[in-house]
């Protein structure tokens, strides 16, 4: 069983959008992935309400304690709450550390990988946000909202939406 665990140093630096950027990615290489968001704030409920409706991963319709994750074959990846103590927590639970800080937040010890969203510079573990990356392509944006196209621009669907 691999757990991998996403941890925002505040809320609003993307841990949410890297939780699913991983597991979409992991399971478009053929792995059977779970995402799951931890209790602990106001904003978990929403999140994993947002999880439980991705076609790409499982996952549960509200958020989970600590020691309620599944034991299963899946790999899954774990968002936890801002501010959690991530390293204690991800040792806790058994698994690898993704940290995602704000431009001025100190990573924390034993992250696997550290995102920093927002900054400048980047240390030598961090990888600067890309808006661009975050980018959904026209076709994506059709396909989630349901949309009648009534024209298409010459880029067509995979025009990025920045």
């Amino acid at each position: 069983m691999v757990r991998i665990l996403v941890a925002g140093g505040e809320p609003g630096v993307g841990a949410s959008a890297v939780a699913v950027g991983l597991a979409h990615r992991l399971a478009y290489a053929g792995h059977a992935v779970r995402l799951v968001r931890l209790a602990g704030d106001e904003r978990a409920g929403g999140d994993a309400h947002a999880f439980a409706r991705l076609d790409f991963a499982a996952a549960a319709d509200g958020p989970l304690a600590p020691d309620a994750l599944p034991d299963s074959d899946e790999l899954l990846v774990i968002e936890a709450s801002p501010g959690a103590d991530a390293a204690a927590l991800a040792a806790a639970i058994g698994a690898k550390l993704v940290a995602v800080t704000g431009a001025r937040d100190a990573a924390p010890a034993g992250a696997t990988l550290v995102i920093a969203s927002r900054a400048r510079r980047a240390g030598p573990l961090a990888i600067p946000e890309d808006r661009t990356l975050a980018a959904p392509t026209v076709g994506r944006l059709i396909a989630a909202s349901g949309a009648r196209v009534l024209t298409r621009s010459a880029e067509g669907d995979g025009a990025l939406c920045e």
